[in-house]
């Protein structure tokens, strides 16, 4: 954000008026490169470390290591970033169906065989026209 703060809150403002949106949305930047000996700075230096013990807060660091080092946290671990693998390539072949149904060359059934994905979810992204 370049001012060279550790935080930087961001809210919803109508221009036209200076008046707050109101839908309680806002967002938090937090500057990871600051890494000083306040609580946010000390957090930021655990997020970027590699080796538990070298973390500040116990909690973080016992979560970490066992995500790393324990057995079942291994296998947790593994799932976790199986399952995120397998829903972003089901994103990425609805993506390529959505745009086989826009070019409008192949029935729908056949992108169904292409993509693998089920008739009624071709159905749906041709209606919706969106993923």
């Amino acid at each position: 954000m370049g001012a060279g703060l550790p935080i930087y809150h961001i809210n919803r403002f109508v221009e036209e008026t200076g008046n707050h949106f109101g839908d309680d949305a806002h967002i938090i930047y937090v500057n990871s490169q600051i890494q000083d000996e306040t609580t946010l700075g000390r957090l930021m230096h655990d997020f970027s470390c590699a080796d538990p013990s070298d973390m500040n807060y116990k909690i973080l660091a016992d979560r970490v290591r066992y995500f790393k080092s324990d057995e079942e946290g291994v296998l947790i671990m593994c799932r976790m970033l199986e399952e995120m693998r397998n829903e972003a390539a089901l994103e990425t072949t609805k993506e390529f169906a959505l745009r086989l149904i826009i070019r409008g060359k192949d029935t729908l059934e056949e992108i169904a065989e292409i993509t693998k994905l089920p008739l009624a979810e071709i159905n749906h992204l041709k209606e919706t026209q969106q993923i």
